[in-house]
């Protein structure tokens, strides 16, 4: 299990939601992000608001940047550790454990 911050609709800071989501292990080719700590921006309050130019499909997690522990399935160079920290299409790069290619 690990933790987002979702929304499940748009609106002020009330609609912020810290919940449990279902994470499995990683795969071959997969790191595992434990996050230590997430920062909300002026983005985030846009995207919470509905007022920014990214709209998912509610609910949606929130939240771009985080500071992270890395454990790996296999050895990586350190340039794919760091283009694993965010994943902006699947919006998942906030749950306190988190898993990306």
């Amino acid at each position: 299990m690990t933790k987002v911050v979702r929304i499940h609709e748009y609106g002020g800071s009330d609609v912020l939601k810290i919940e449990e989501d279902e994470i499995g292990a990683p795969g071959p080719d997969e790191v595992l992000l434990n996050q230590k700590g997430m920062a909300l921006h002026y983005a985030d309050t846009m995207l919470r608001e509905g007022r920014y130019f990214l709209k998912p499909n509610l609910p949606a997690v929130v939240g771009l940047d985080g500071t992270l522990d890395i454990s790996v399935s296999r050895e990586y160079a350190i340039d794919d550790i760091a283009h694993a920290q965010e994943d902006l299409v699947a919006r998942k790069t906030t749950g306190s454990v988190i898993i990306v290619p």
